[in-house]
């Protein structure tokens, strides 16, 4: 059909229905009443659905980007109905009713009537979901990098003057060793100087610049190891399971590495079921597509994978903390009870085996850590 054989009416209306943009129509009201092929799209709901909606309907919560709700003078939509101006690239969050969540930039024209007065708007809006999700884990990947070579450089210099501290004091019980008294306040000042070592070895293990070793293991191996120490050492409520399908297992990688790593999950996992629960390791091969590579929260180059999950059924993460847990010192739990330092850790293990790290949790349902190496 040429544009010669159809109305403007009919042109407008094609226009409307073909554009690859997103519309909507609103009335005066602020009730949707039109909707386009592509709105459709981007909401995923049916014109049906979406018609008759308003745009402060319970069905969906208008956001900022950290999920704070809008209020009505900085909505979009009630800025233009109460200037009678157009807006242009007002960036919003929006939630829908099953609990997903897209990221829209938006642009909305008013309607006004011959008497000057509002008479509803027509709305274009693009999913820009996928771009903030990139640039957020650009900025938090930046984040991570600029933590790792403070706290790797702090890490390294405190970890020389710990030698010397360490090694003195070994000296120095050799020559107290008939003083029981000054053997016992040496050995004292040792076991810190060991634990403050410790810390500084996670730390750099953060930082990727502690020692690192690549041999050929067997990740179940591993797993059985970890496993074992667990069972003499948790609480018997909690149940133990493993559902261990990766085939092959083996890859090359640090044993001793990978094996602090699932430990510091597995406690942790246990801290968060102080009622009981059930503590799972699963592994398996799997590939990563690039879709997928893009969802996650860091850059991972797709290709094959053995994953490793260690889930538990336990109180779960406040989504408020989620962005921090992998950064050196940051702990929720009580003082004397953490260093903050495991998942740090596990995150500079991941790193260094090329891999990456994901995570699921809702609070009261548990949380889920997979590894892909």
């Amino acid at each position: 059909m040429s544009s010669d054989s159809m109305s403007e009416h009919q042109l407008l209306l094609k226009i409307f229905e073909t554009s690859p943009v997103a519309m909507v129509v609103l009335n005066r009201d602020g009730m949707i009443y039109m909707a386009n092929p592509q709105a459709e799209k981007t909401l995923n709901l049916k014109r049906n659905d979406l018609t008759q909606r308003s745009y402060g309907d319970k069905q969906w919560t208008i956001t900022d980007f950290e999920g704070n709700k809008l209020p009505s003078e900085k909505n979009p939509f009630t800025i233009v109905k109460n200037t009678g101006k157009p807006i242009s690239n007002s960036q919003v969050a929006i939630t829908l009713e099953n609990g997903s969540h897209i990221f829209l930039n938006i642009n909305a024209s008013p309607f006004i009537d011959d008497r000057g007065e509002f008479d509803g708007m027509i709305a274009y809006f693009e999913d820009i979901t996928e771009r903030k999700q990139m640039e957020e884990r650009i900025r938090h990947s930046e984040k991570m990098e600029a933590i790792g070579q403070i706290a790797g450089g702090i890490a390294h210099d405190f970890n020389n003057q710990l030698t010397g501290i360490l090694g003195f004091t070994d000296l120095l019980l050799e020559e107290v060793r008939n003083n029981a008294t000054m053997t016992r306040y040496t050995n004292n000042i040792f076991v810190c100087g060991r634990r403050a070592a410790d810390l500084t070895n996670k730390l750099l293990a953060f930082a990727r610049k502690g020692q690192y070793i690549s041999v050929l293991l067997d990740l179940h191996h591993i797993i059985a190891e970890v496993v074992c120490i667990l069972e003499r050492s948790i609480s018997k409520n909690i149940i133990i399971m493993h559902e261990l399908n990766a085939d092959p297992s083996t890859m090359r990688g640090d044993p001793s590495q990978l094996q602090n790593s699932i430990l510091n999950l597995a406690l942790n996992a246990r801290d968060a079921m102080p009622e009981g629960g059930k503590l799972t390791i699963a592994t398996d091969v799997v590939e990563v597509d690039e879709l997928s590579a893009k969802r996650m929260m860091f850059d991972v180059v797709p290709g094959t994978y053995v994953k490793m999950s260690i889930s538990d059924t336990g109180i779960g993460i406040d989504p408020a903390i989620l962005k921090r847990i992998f950064e050196p010192f940051f702990t929720t739990k009580e003082e004397g009870k953490g260093t903050g330092l495991g998942l740090s850790a596990v995150y500079g293990t991941v790193k260094n085996h090329r891999g990456v790290i994901a995570f699921e949790s809702k609070p009261g349902k548990g949380s889920s850590f997979m590894l892909y190496l």
